[in-house]
C-alpha cells in the first residue's frame, strides 16, 4: 500500500511539474510575442518618421486676373485683333520667366495705335530657385496663361505698353480671346493639374501650389460671338474714355 501511495504521489508531482512548465512556456511565449509587437511598433514608427515630407509653397501669379470684360479693357494699353504668325525666339526675362515670342499680324486696333506686324511674348514657365543647406535647387513651374497659338485663328489680345522695343506682353490674364471657325469665342488657358516636386533631401520635397487662375470670364466669354464681344469691348473703351 505504501508503494502504491508513493507511486501516486510521484505521478501527481510529475503532473504538477509538467503543468508548471507549460504555464512558464506560455508566459515566455507571450513575453516574446509582446516584445516582438513592441519592436514592430517601434519599427513602424521609425518608418513613419522617415516618410517623405513635402513642403508646400505658394506660386504667385505675376499678372492681375480679370473678372470682367471691363477689367480687360481697363488694364490693357493696347487691344488688337489679328492672327499669330511664326515662332520667333525664346526669351529669358526678369523674374526668371521664360517666354516664347511669336509674330502677330494686326487687322484692327480697338485701343492704342498699333498696326502692322508686332511681336508678342507669352510666358511659358518660371524657374524657381530654392537654397537648402548651402545648395541651390531649381524647379521649373509651368504657367497657366501659356498655350501655343493656333495658326489661322483670329485672336483679340489685351497687351501692356511697349517697353524699350521689347516684344509686347500681356496686360492682364486672360490676355487673349480666340475665335473658332464659327466665330465663337474661346479662352485658351493651360490646365495644370499638379506642379512638379523638388527633392532637397532623402525624405524632403518642396512643391508649389498650382496657380489659381479661376475667373468668371471662363464662363462669361466662351461661346459668345465675335461680333458681340467686339461690340462689348468697344462700349467699355468708350465708357473708359468718358470717365
Amino acid at each position: 500500500m505504501n508503494s502504491s501511495y508513493l507511486s501516486i504521489k510521484i505521478k501527481l508531482l510529475a503532473a504538477f511539474i509538467i503543468l508548471c512548465l507549460l504555464i512558464l512556456g506560455c508566459s515566455l511565449s507571450s513575453h516574446v510575442a509582446n516584445q516582438q509587437a513592441v519592436a514592430g511598433a517601434m519599427q513602424t514608427e521609425q518608418q513613419e518618421n522617415q516618410q517623405n515630407q513635402v513642403y508646400m509653397l505658394q506660386a504667385n501669379a505675376d499678372y492681375a486676373v480679370a473678372s470682367s470684360v471691363k477689367h480687360l479693357v481697363d488694364y490693357a494699353q493696347h487691344i488688337v485683333i489679328g492672327q499669330y504668325g511664326t515662332f520667333i525666339e525664346q526669351l529669358d526675362s526678369a523674374g526668371n520667366i521664360i517666354s516664347e515670342v511669336y509674330a502677330f499680324e494686326i487687322e484692327e486696333a480697338y485701343k492704342g495705335d498699333l498696326e502692322g506686324s508686332i511681336e508678342v511674348a507669352i510666358a511659358n514657365y518660371q524657374i524657381k530657385r530654392i537654397e537648402h543647406l548651402n545648395k541651390i535647387y531649381e524647379l521649373k513651374l509651368e504657367l497657366p496663361y501659356f498655350t501655343v497659338p493656333e495658326q489661322g485663328k483670329s485672336y483679340i489680345l489685351f497687351l501692356g505698353a511697349e517697353r524699350n522695343n521689347e516684344p509686347f506682353r500681356p496686360a492682364i490674364i486672360p490676355f487673349k480671346i480666340m475665335f473658332d471657325d464659327a466665330d465663337q469665342a474661346e479662352l485658351p488657358l493651360r490646365k495644370i493639374e499638379q506642379q512638379p516636386q523638388l527633392q532637397i533631401s532623402e525624405h524632403e520635397y518642396v512643391a508649389f501650389e498650382s496657380y489659381d487662375m479661376n475667373t468668371p470670364l471662363e464662363k462669361g466669354i466662351p461661346g459668345r460671338s465675335k461680333a458681340e464681344l467686339i461690340e462689348v469691348i468697344k462700349q467699355e473703351i468708350l465708357k473708359q474714355a468718358n470717365e
